[in-house]
Parts: structure tokens; C-alpha cells; sequence
């Protein structure tokens, strides 16, 4: 009976210490969630339980989601300032963006290509449709594609914003869902080249030298935060940089 007993009490503190964990809502930018927040997740719930509870439908919607209240801190890899051009509620004045880390875009193109490095002109010239065929900047004689994400993605305002000038891109470029989904458009198509965070880029592609192109990534808070979403930010800034590194 005793036995029993302890093992009715164990699960009822189990299911009560459940019930009672909090949990913050992060929305927002793909970049942010695989540099950072994957990263700093499960050090985090065990440095303070608290469970994070993701959704990374990018920068922009994120964005519109944390004006309406569904999502506790938004995640955005492209400036304040971008984002307001879209958004334009951001202009708020309790509105902070919080800077958690640094990103790099790489430029990549299909691993067949034989250009290895280009010009910040150059690559501006490529995703515009100002240079239309690979040969005029030393490649095969081929047409040029382009692969971007979905328009509210932060990483694409970001590029724009950083290479060309606010231009937009190729009338024919392709666009895509994912950051993952670019890679495998450019990693099956020869004449393809594009543009994403360091942090998604693998073997299946080959990046091609560049000026560096480099932008903060942040996490958008309006109004007072919530306490765990102080944590939160406390810990990224402090304890969870060594999971960062």
C-alpha cells in the first residue's frame, strides 16, 4: 500500500510540475531559429525550465504575428527598418529589437558551375536580370536563373536590401517555400545560383567567393516582455554563447 502510494504521489508532482511549466512563443525568421534557437533550446528548458515552442514562418510574418498577439517575441534576420517597410506596426514606440546574433549570406550556385568568385556588382547584376547569361561573367554560355525564398522571408529583404540596392529581383526568378527548398532547386539545376544564411548551407551546393555580406539577426519584443522571454534573451546574451560558438 505505501509503495502505491509514493508512486501515486511521484506522478501526481510529475504531472503537476507539467502542467505548471511555461512555455514562450517564438515566431518568425528560419535563420534565426537554426543559428540560435536550435542551438540554445534544450540548455535553456534545463537552465530554467522553460520550453520554447517554435514556429519559423519567416521574418515578415513573424513580425505580424507577435503585432497580433499570437506569439510572445518575434525572430527576424533583416533590420528593424526593413521590416517596417512591410510591416509597418513595427514603428511602434515600445517596439525593441533585441540583437542575438551575426549572420553572413552566402552566395551559391550548382556545383557544376565553374564561376568561383564574383564582384558585389556582379552578383547584384545576376539576381536583377541585368546580366542574363552565365558567360558574362566567365561562366558557360548558359541563361542565368534565379532561386529566391517566398517574399516574406528576411532573408530575401536582407539581400536586397545589402546587394541590390532595394531592387527587385529577376521577373522569371524562381521562387521557393524554404531555405532548404533553395538549396535543392540550385543543387539540381546547372544554371542556377542564389542566396541564403550561412547556416543552411551544405555540400550539396558550392558557394562562391564574394564581399562579405553580413547583417544582425534579432529577436523582436513589443511591450514589456514577458518574464521568460527576458530570460531568454539574458541567457542567449550570457550562459547559452558557448553553445553558440
Amino acid at each position: 500500500m505505501r509503495k502505491t502510494f509514493v508512486l501515486l504521489t511521484i506522478c501526481s508532482l510529475a504531472i503537476t510540475a507539467s502542467a505548471g511549466a511555461e512555455t514562450i512563443k517564438l515566431c518568425g525568421s528560419s535563420t534565426v531559429t537554426k543559428k540560435v534557437i536550435s542551438k540554445i533550446q534544450e540548455p535553456f528548458r534545463q537552465a530554467t525550465g522553460i520550453d520554447l515552442a517554435v514556429n519559423p514562418n519567416g521574418s515578415g510574418n513573424g513580425a505580424k504575428d507577435l503585432l497580433a498577439g499570437t506569439c510572445d517575441a518575434s525572430m527576424a534576420s533583416e533590420s528593424l527598418k526593413e521590416l517596417q517597410q512591410g510591416v509597418p506596426g513595427l514603428a511602434a514606440p515600445d517596439v525593441k529589437a533585441n540583437v542575438v546574433a551575426e549572420d553572413e549570406i552566402k552566395v551559391f550556385v550548382n556545383k557544376a558551375n565553374p564561376v568561383s568568385k564574383l564582384t558585389r556588382e556582379e552578383v547584384k547584376g545576376l539576381h536583377t536580370g541585368a546580366i542574363k547569361n552565365w558567360k558574362e561573367v566567365g561562366g558557360a554560355n548558359a541563361d542565368v536563373v534565379v532561386v529566391t525564398s517566398h517574399k516574406g522571408s528576411g532573408n530575401r529583404s536582407a539581400f536586397m536590401n545589402l546587394v541590390m540596392d532595394g531592387q527587385p529581383y529577376s521577373a522569371d526568378a524562381v521562387e521557393t517555400a524554404t531555405d532548404v527548398a533553395e538549396l535543392k532547386e540550385v543543387a539540381t539545376m546547372k544554371e542556377a545560383i542564389s542566396a541564403i544564411g550561412e547556416a543552411f548551407i551544405n555540400d550539396t551546393v558550392k558557394v562562391v567567393e564574394t564581399p562579405k555580406i553580413a547583417r544582425q539577426l534579432l529577436i523582436i519584443t513589443k511591450g514589456e516582455p514577458k518574464p521568460g522571454v527576458a530570460r531568454l534573451l539574458t541567457f542567449i546574451g550570457g550562459e547559452g554563447q558557448k553553445f553558440l560558438k
